[in-house]
């Protein structure tokens, strides 16, 4: 009966390492370069001329500067949404088998617009639901960011594949704002305090199966020793 006990001890230790929750952070607070950003994608709808856009980066902040026509005022309005990502920013879904859900946060200073997750795959930018508000400034957050929770940054139905099949994602903000009256505008937006978090299932390397695979040998040797002694 030990050799069957020493397998059950075994596998139950290889179930245990199989998998863990584990948290990748990418965050920000400005203090260096800001090379790594830029502006990834824009969406104009029909009564928007002339967007134009510009990150730059005062007393260690991000600013994103919008600059629009609206042609078509009220009832109408322009409406522009800007996606911001970090090059650097990028984790492959393949790789951490799946992303279960993710997560931001973001201090604004300005008053105005909304804000939402941005992910990048495969040439498309998505962004997450619902919009947060930035009507007064302070902090902004989402949490548990599911993969049904994205649109096209057009508005059209559409999400990223977070599972081990998607392509590798490049993460950031996307900032949107709604016009009703005729005219040129122009929006600067500042933030400070960027934090980015996914939750994912990593498994462990080989070596760690191997490892706990030479302790179960181990085992079972020592189990035959005493049986024969």
């Amino acid at each position: 009966m030990k050799k069957p006990i020493a397998s059950l001890v075994l596998f139950s230790g290889l179930a245990a390492v199989s998998a863990q929750a584990v948290t990748l952070t990418f965050s920000d607070d400005f203090n260096s370069s800001i090379a790594a950003y830029s502006v990834a994608s824009t969406f104009a709808n029909a009564n928007t001329s002339g967007l134009v856009t510009a990150l730059t980066s005062p007393s260690a902040n991000l600013n994103l500067n919008t600059q629009f026509n609206d042609i078509n005022g009220n009832p109408a309005g322009a409406s522009v949404r800007v996606a911001v990502v970090n090059s650097g920013w990028t984790i492959d879904p393949a790789a951490v088998s799946g992303i279960n859900s993710l997560n931001i946060s973001v201090e604004n200073s300005t008053t105005g617009g909304v804000l939402a997750l941005a992910v990048i795959q495969g040439g498309q930018a998505f962004y997450s639901q619902p919009n947060l508000s930035m009507s007064v400034a302070g902090t902004v957050s989402d949490a548990n960011i599911l993969p049904a929770e994205f649109l096209k940054l057009d508005g059209t139905s559409g999400a990223p594949d977070l599972s081990v099949s998607g392509g590798i994602i490049t993460l950031g903000f996307i900032v949107g704002r709604g016009t009703t009256s005729d005219g040129a505008k122009n929006f600067n937006y500042t933030f400070d305090n960027l934090s980015i978090t996914a939750d994912v299932t990593a498994v462990p390397e080989p070596s760690a199966f191997a490892a706990l695979a030479g302790l179960g040998a181990l085992g079972l040797a020592t189990l035959r020793r005493r049986r024969r002694a």
